[in-house]
């Protein structure tokens, strides 16, 4: 997709508030600051597949929304594969985070290694 129609597609699906573990986990400042220039390159490719991943999730529950006010038969299908579709997208985007704290971990000096865990929802940083 090119450039310019993927910023209109970003602009029109904005995350919707109540739905905080739809952002893309930052690097906390400080343990960014220790990566070698690979890891920061692996991250930023990766959070860039993931914000791509958010952004569809967005898409398909707006659909998904759509979906629920019409009342056609047959809708209620549509909206279990928008739902399912919404939990496999969630899934991959919980094992990129996971992958992308594996890879800086080995970064870190060993005394702080440790605050590679998995983060809770709710929170901007892998860290």
């Amino acid at each position: 997709m090119a450039e310019d129609k993927m910023k209109e597609k970003f602009d029109v699906f904005k995350r919707p508030e109540n739905c905080p573990s739809l952002a893309v986990r930052l690097t906390n400042k400080d343990v960014w600051n220790m990566l070698k220039c690979d890891n920061k390159k692996f991250d930023a490719i990766f959070s860039a597949v993931q914000r791509l991943i958010s952004k569809a999730v967005t898409a398909i529950a707006f659909s998904a929304k759509k979906l629920k006010e019409c009342k056609e038969i047959g809708v209620k299908k549509a909206m279990s594969h928008s739902s399912d579709a919404i939990a496999l997208l969630g899934s991959a985007q919980q094992i990129i985070t996971a992958q992308r704290k594996m890879t800086q971990k080995p970064a870190l000096p060993y005394d702080i290694r440790d605050i590679c865990h998995l983060p809770r929802d709710g929170t901007a940083y892998i860290v």
